[in-house]
């Protein structure tokens, strides 16, 4: 991570192209990308998203599309702001009769996902799964 020099700053891994955060406009940033609490949603759902993935590939599970919807409650108190809870919405798309399996992919993201099962230590992580069949 470096400083921008304005409200922001770039990341850089080795393995990746560079990814750019911002301080959003309510807190005298630019807004330009996004937030740190926005790039940890992002964590949370991605890695929801890559241990769905990887069970899919593994069990041979006929997913059609996949979205992971994360969000954070937040609390205001004499320490400043503290995440509170986040939850997450995992939605699927499968074939009717690959349905079961890739719900159980679902489940097994819940479970393996090593970024929610770490945060659980800190507080309330709820993951939800939605199916919908798709021929």
């Amino acid at each position: 991570m470096e400083w921008d020099g304005a409200t922001g700053g770039v990341i850089r891994c080795n393995s990746c192209s560079e990814l750019r955060l911002d301080t959003p406009v309510e807190f005298d940033g630019q807004g330009s990308a996004p937030c740190p609490d926005q790039l940890f949603l992002a964590s949370v759902s991605g890695c929801l998203l890559t241990t769905f993935l990887h069970f899919a590939r593994r069990l041979g599970a006929d997913v059609r599309s996949v979205n992971i919807h994360s969000g954070a409650e937040l609390s205001m108190g004499e320490e400043g702001y503290r995440i509170r809870r986040v939850s997450s919405r995992i939605l699927f798309e499968a074939a009717p009769e690959a349905a079961e399996l890739a719900e159980r992919c679902a489940r097994l993201s819940r479970e393996y996902c090593h970024i929610t099962r770490s945060l659980e230590a800190s507080f309330p992580v709820n993951v939800e799964i939605e199916a919908r069949a798709r021929p």
